[in-house]
């Protein structure tokens, strides 16, 4: 068959890249925008499904799959900044260990940790 055949793991791809989507969406407190192609093209298919995922990990719109299809979708920044606010992940983030943490491993990588 060929690779990417509707029927032969189209599912699963688009599948896990709806879980990626979200996860990333919500994980990072952004809104994400995928596009993917459709149709064939040097024996693999395309099989479309580009969404909109909002910072909560909502889709907040989704093309057709299979067929192409444009899309529109508003983008309130404003809905990042409330994400992040009532997120644990950021909410109880602790800057100054991350920075730390960060300035250590620079450390060790560019070698100035021998320098100490």
């Amino acid at each position: 068959p060929l690779r990417g055949a509707v029927g032969v793991g189209q599912s699963d791809s688009g599948a896990t890249w709806e879980t990626l989507n979200r996860f990333h969406a919500k994980a990072n407190g952004v809104y994400v925008v995928y596009a993917n192609r459709v149709g064939f093209e040097d024996g693999v298919n395309f099989a479309g499904g580009s969404e909109v995922v909002m910072p909560s990990g909502q889709t907040m719109a989704k093309s057709a799959v299979v067929d192409e299809c444009a899309m529109d979708a508003e983008i309130d920044f404003a809905e990042v900044l409330r994400e992040r606010r009532d997120s644990p992940l950021y909410r109880d983030e602790n800057l100054d260990l991350a920075i730390r943490e960060l300035n250590r491993v620079h450390r060790r990588r560019t070698g100035a940790e021998d320098e100490r």
